[in-house]
């Protein structure tokens, strides 16, 4: 069942105000909260890596990790902003669901697909040379890898910008 049958069935079952209401306090206190201790967690582990240093391999791509996460975060959290009832009902000059797209969900998308790719070539690395791994990893590869996933998964997320427009009413 897709999210839209969903929300059409709950409709249908639930009195609007109340399916509003329930929306609005997930949306705006549930998800705000956990964002913003997300927020904070990634904040404290990239200060405490920077403290480290970045002699060890593993010390770049958690880094690496951590940035990715707190990008994501931070763009989850300003759509659940936009996504809440009231402000998809207001008068704004703009369409909240075509800004949401342009502006969050695809730098969102960008920063989840940094995490995975970042986490997957560790992870493969780890599997296909297990023995080998410490001596490939050194703290130069991990930077170039993890700068190289970042600079090259850019041209996935500028593309959509290439092609659509976003106009204001």
């Amino acid at each position: 069942m897709s999210s839209g049958n969903a929300t059409i069935l709950a409709s249908r079952l639930i009195d609007s105000k109340i399916l509003d209401l329930f929306s609005t306090f997930n949306l705006l206190v549930v998800s705000e909260l956990i964002s913003i201790f997300g927020i904070a967690a990634n904040v404290l582990n990239i200060r405490a890596f920077f403290k480290l240093g970045f002699q060890e391999s593993v010390d770049i791509t958690l880094t690496a990790l951590s940035v990715s996460d707190l990008g994501a975060l931070i763009t989850i959290q300003l759509a659940n902003v936009m996504v809440n009832p009231s402000c998809l009902v207001a008068d704004i000059p703009f369409v909240p669901i075509d800004f949401l797209t342009l502006v969050l969900f695809y730098p969102h998308s960008y920063f989840i697909k940094v995490s995975g790719f970042i986490a997957s070539f560790e992870r493969c690395l780890s599997v296909m040379l297990p023995l080998k791994v410490k001596t490939i990893l050194t703290w130069r590869t991990s930077l170039v890898v993890s700068m190289s996933v970042f600079m090259i998964t850019v041209f996935n997320l500028l593309s959509p910008y290439y092609f659509s427009y976003l106009g204001w009413t």
